[in-house]
């Protein structure tokens, strides 16, 4: 099932999906404007008893402020970055 919900703040919105999010299992993908709104997602589907991962984008993982690929290379040639390997290591998040 495919659904796109357009309604104003305040409406719900969050709250049903996270709603149907619990109560079908299984899992499903929500794209959000905001960090904001992702972490106000995951308390709602926590809140009906399921459980969420969130995915941010690369400016917000690293640590260096790198927004792109080449900039991740860049910053690991010049020995800025340490992390060296596609997955990042645990000792290296703030």
């Amino acid at each position: 099932m495919r659904v796109l919900l357009y309604a104003p703040p305040g409406f719900g919105k969050s709250r049903l999906i996270a709603k149907l999010a619990a109560s079908r299992g299984g899992r499903i993908a929500v794209f959000v404007r905001s960090h904001l709104e992702a972490l106000q997602l995951m308390k709602y589907i926590d809140k009906y008893g399921s459980q969420a991962s969130l995915m941010f984008g690369r400016s917000s993982l690293c640590v260096h402020g790198a927004r792109t690929q080449g900039d991740c290379l860049e910053l690991r040639e010049k020995g800025i970055c340490k992390i060296k390997y596609k997955y990042i290591n645990k000792k290296y998040i703030i």
